[in-house]
C-alpha cells in the first residue's frame, strides 16, 4: 500500500510518501515554506526516525520558494549528513547551478565590478520572509550552499550531476519504489543556464561567466522569475481550451517531474512542469494510442490554467487528483482546469484532494452530482492509494 500525506503548505507543495517495508521507503517531495516544515513536516520525520526509518530520497522539484524553503529549513535543522539531528537522508535531488554547468567556484578571482554584482545577488534572499520568524528573507541561505556545507549526498554525489531524462531516465530507490523521470531534459536545463547568464549580463557582468559558481545568487534570482500571463477574467465555467495560456517561466519548466511506481501502482508528480513537455515525455514512454490511467496525479503548478492543457488531460486520467494551494497569492487553482478534470467520462468516481481550505472547493462542490466526483480537504492526513 502507498500512503501519501499532502501537507498544508499555503501556496506551495509538500508531500510525504510511504511505500513498502524498507527503512528508506519514505520520500519527501518539496517542502513548502519554512513554517510548513516546522509545523507539519518535522513532526512526521521525528516519528519516522523514532522507528529507525529514514528518508530514502528528498526531491526538490525546482527552486521556487514555495517548494524549496521548507527543504532549506530541513537541512538547516538536520545539520550534518553524517550526524543528523532529525533523520538520516540518503539522497537529495536538486538542480542548482553547479548541476547544469561545468563552472568552478572562485568568487575571489572575479573583477571588482563582477564581484559586486554577484554579492548583491547573494544578498537578495527569497522574496517572501519566513512567516513564523521575525527575520528578513535576505538572511537566508541557498539550499545548494547548505548541502555542500553539511556534506549531503546530492544528485548521487556532490551536486555536479544534473537530474534529467538523458542521465537518469529511471531510478530504483529500493525493491519497493522506483521512478520514471519525465522532465527536465538536457535542453531545458541548458535554457535555464542561458537564462541565468542573460540575467547576469543584464546586470552588467563582464567577461567569462564560466569563472564561477554562485549557488545563492542563482537560487535567489531565479526563484523570482515569473510567468507572463495575460491578465484577463476567467469565469467559473469557462472552457479550458479558451482559457489555456502556456506557461513562460523557465524555472517552472525546469521542474523535476516523474512517475513514482510501487506495488504495481503509478503516481504522477508534475511539480510546476509545462504541459507540453509532460505530454511529449509521456508519449515517448507510453505511446499515444490510449489514455494513460494513473492511480493518482499531482496536478502541475497548483492547478494553474497555464500548466494543464486540454491535450494533456486527453492523455492522462486518475481516480485521485491532488491540488496543493490555499489560493491566496495567485488565485489557484483555476476553475477551467478543475472542471476539465471532472467533466470527462470515466469508469471510476474521481476524488479531488485539496491541501487547504481553498475557496474554490465550494464552487467545485456544486458540480459533484452532475459529474460524479468528490471534493475532499485532506490537509495533513494520510491518503491511501
Amino acid at each position: 500500500m502507498i500512503q501519501i500525506k499532502m501537507f498544508s503548505a499555503k501556496d506551495g507543495d509538500s508531500f510525504l510518501i510511504k511505500a513498502g517495508n524498507e527503512p528508506n521507503s519514505h520520500v519527501l517531495i518539496d517542502g513548502g515554506f519554512s513554517d510548513t516544515f516546522r509545523k507539519f513536516v518535522k513532526p512526521e520525520l521525528d516519528e519516522i526516525a523514532s522507528r529507525n526509518g529514514k528518508l530514502g530520497l528528498v526531491v526538490v522539484s525546482h527552486i521556487d520558494e514555495d517548494h524549496i524553503k521548507g527543504i532549506i529549513k530541513l537541512v538547516e535543522t538536520n545539520g550534518s549528513h553524517s550526524n543528523p539531528s532529525i533523520i538520516e537522508i540518503e539522497n537529495i535531488w536538486h538542480n542548482s547551478i553547479r548541476a547544469i554547468t561545468n563552472y568552478e567556484s572562485n568568487i575571489d578571482s572575479l573583477a571588482p565590478k563582477n564581484k559586486n554584482i554577484i554579492n548583491r545577488l547573494n544578498l537578495l534572499g527569497y522574496s517572501t520572509p519566513d512567516q513564523d520568524e521575525n527575520i528578513s528573507a535576505k538572511q537566508g541561505s541557498a539550499l545548494a550552499k547548505l548541502l555542500v556545507q553539511n556534506s549531503y549526498h546530492w544528485n548521487f554525489g556532490e551536486g555536479y550531476q544534473p537530474i534529467c531524462k538523458e542521465i537518469l531516465p529511471c531510478f530504483s530507490l529500493n525493491a519497493d519504489i522506483s521512478f520514471q523521470l519525465l522532465t527536465p531534459n538536457q535542453e531545458i536545463l541548458n535554457l535555464l543556464k542561458r537564462h541565468w547568464e542573460k540575467e547576469l549580463r543584464n546586470r552588467g557582468f563582464i567577461g567569462n561567466i564560466s569563472e564561477s559558481v554562485f549557488d545563492d545568487g542563482f537560487e535567489f534570482l531565479l526563484s523570482r522569475e515569473k510567468s507572463i500571463v495575460k491578465s484577463e477574467l476567467i469565469t467559473a465555467t469557462q472552457n479550458l481550451e479558451k482559457a489555456y495560456i502556456p506557461d513562460t517561466s523557465i524555472t517552472n519548466r525546469s521542474s523535476i517531474s516523474f512517475v513514482l511506481q510501487s506495488e504495481g501502482k503509478r503516481i504522477l508528480f508534475l511539480g510546476d512542469a509545462w504541459a507540453e513537455d509532460v505530454e511529449q515525455s509521456l508519449i515517448d514512454i507510453y505511446g499515444a494510442q490510449e489514455k494513460i490511467v494513473f492511480d493518482a496525479i499531482k496536478i502541475s503548478h497548483h492547478g494553474s490554467r497555464s500548466n494543464t492543457s486540454v491535450r494533456l488531460l486527453e492523455l492522462i486520467d486518475a481516480p485521485i487528483f491532488f491540488i496543493s494551494t490555499i489560493g491566496r497569492k495567485h488565485g489557484h487553482p483555476d476553475m477551467p482546469v478543475l472542471l476539465e478534470i471532472v467533466k470527462r467520462n470515466a469508469s471510476f468516481k474521481r476524488k479531488i484532494y485539496f491541501s487547504e481550505n481553498n475557496k474554490k472547493i465550494e464552487t467545485l462542490k456544486k458540480f459533484e452530482k452532475e459529474f460524479n466526483f468528490e471534493v475532499i480537504n485532506a490537509s495533513n492526513g494520510w491518503i491511501k492509494i
